[in-house]
């Protein structure tokens, strides 16, 4: 703005004709707004400074109206000028509030601080737009974000410390009201893949979200390609950007086998206070086959009190998961099942799950050894914290304990079936902070000890720290 009225002022200068004004008086005018405009810049800087104080005091404050009324006495401190001014909207989405602060003349300057829904991730969805929109002339035709993380671990039986994880671009494009396309493409070790990508006809909420939380809001959904299942309660924290640790539950990583994820179709929805989903993809155990099952959820209400970022904004949630996976003559190879439970409360997330796997179908090693049935359960139990209130930075605190039960000693080696390695029950700790450095960057640093070895299978750490960035956009 200041730059700008210094231009309009030049240009009037040399219009002498139009105002009958000399060169030499409006050149001093000009010069005489130049020290006005610099009076009122170190004016808005002060008040700046003056509006931090005020807001910080504000926040240290247990009182409402006591806070009302230091920031009356800071907004009405002796100034020598007037102005208006609006403060430049900060990296963090701090709420918007106006305050007016009177000067010497009498005039109220107007200084406007952050909205706390202008937040960075709305300022960026919304300069992307605005690029599509000049690119394509129009609405932008697709919903692109995505992610990446980037780890630290430290050595003991591993080689490389360091380790660029997944990056996933995820599209999302509605043709209509009623259908919709997503997908979610993921490089990783050097190879690129398609990790989803659904067709969706849907009754009602047209967003069709590629990962996590699929259940917040009331819809009707039916899909077709290649998707998360949503069995338990760990598939909305798949991504690395959703889950507050850095490490998946032992539930995921041994009897999911690293997370459910398989072709096939779908339906899901939300009616009332129950979630509930079916699906038909191909085995999640085998080379041939196909797998069938469910979830089925309920949640009593909506919590208005929940502070922390991560889960589902519900109140408590009470969910039961079901799967059956079958050969290609349809006789059923495994049995899965299993229970979670999930609590949101002010600055607390309370995560649980349960579950079981029964197998009926003996597995052969390479050299054709009868391994017999690999039956095995486990559980977690994670707690996350939000310390912002105490530390007054955006920090969090997370634990979690949890078990793996396998009902067999021997499990085979993931690349070469000819190899064998002994497993037993093992049970495993897990605590750390995460620091969200801005809202789309966040840290973690965790700590994890397995309380005893119980597997020989190479590449397995006792304990160790882990440091992960993620980093959305």
């Amino acid at each position: 703005m200041i730059v700008a009225s210094f231009a309009l002022l030049l240009t009037w200068a040399n219009m002498e004709s139009v105002y009958g004004e000399t060169y030499e008086d409006v050149l001093k005018e000009v010069r005489f707004m130049q020290s006005r405009i610099s009076s009122l810049e170190q004016l808005i800087l002060s008040q700046q400074e003056e509006i931090k104080k005020l807001r910080a005091e504000r926040e240290e404050s247990a009182s409402a109206q006591a806070m009302s009324t230091v920031a009356e006495q800071s907004a009405t401190r002796d100034v020598a000028t007037s102005s208006r001014h609006k403060k430049t909207q900060g990296l963090q989405g701090e709420r918007e509030e106006s305050s007016s602060v009177k000067v010497a003349s009498g005039e109220a300057i107007d200084v406007v601080e952050p909205d706390d829904e202008d937040t960075l991730e709305t300022r960026l969805k919304s300069f992307k737009e605005e690029l599509f929109e000049k690119m394509f002339g129009g609405k932008a035709p697709l919903e692109i974000t995505g992610f990446f993380d980037f780890t630290l671990q430290s050595q003991d039986e591993r080689d490389s410390p360091f380790e660029y994880g997944a990056f996933e671009l995820d599209l999302e494009y509605a043709y209509n009201e009623h259908y919709a396309v997503s997908t979610a493409l993921v490089w990783e070790d050097d190879s690129a893949s398609v990790g989803v990508g659904v067709i969706d006809y849907h009754l009602f909420k047209s967003s069709v979200p590629v990962r996590g939380r699929i259940f917040d809001e009331p819809g009707f959904h039916v899909q077709a390609g290649r998707f998360d299942l949503p069995y338990g309660v760990d598939y909305q924290y798949f991504a690395s950007v959703d889950r507050p640790n850095v490490s998946a539950p032992l539930t995921t990583e041994r009897i999911q086998l690293g997370g459910y994820n398989s072709d096939g179709i779908r339906l899901y929805g939300t009616e009332g206070m129950f979630d509930y989903s079916l699906y038909a993809v191909d085995s999640l155990y085998g080379d041939n086959g196909s797998a069938v099952g469910g979830r089925m959820a309920f949640f009593p209400s909506r919590n208005p009190y929940k502070l922390h970022q991560f889960g589902t904004p519900r109140f408590a949630e009470l969910g039961f998961s079901f799967l059956i996976d079958m050969d290609r003559d349809y006789d059923m190879r495994n049995g899965v099942y299993g229970f979670d439970f999930t609590l949101n409360y002010d600055k607390f997330l309370l995560v649980t799950e349960w579950m079981n796997r029964n197998s009926y179908e003996d597995i052969l090693s390479g050299t054709d050894v009868n391994l017999g049935e690999q039956d095995e359960s486990g559980f977690h139990v994670t707690l996350v914290t939000e310390l912002e209130d105490f530390v007054k930075q955006p920090v969090y605190f997370f634990s979690r304990y949890d078990m793996w039960d396998p009902r067999y000693s021997i499990i085979l080696d993931e690349d070469d079936d000819t190899i064998a390695y002994r497993v037993n029950d093992t049970k495993r700790l897990t605590f750390g902070v995460g620091y969200r450095l801005i809202e789309l960057l966040n840290i973690k640093l965790e700590y994890f000890n397995y309380l005893g070895r119980g597997t020989n299978e190479p590449a397995f750490d006792d304990s160790g720290v882990i440091v992960q960035m993620t980093a959305r956009f």
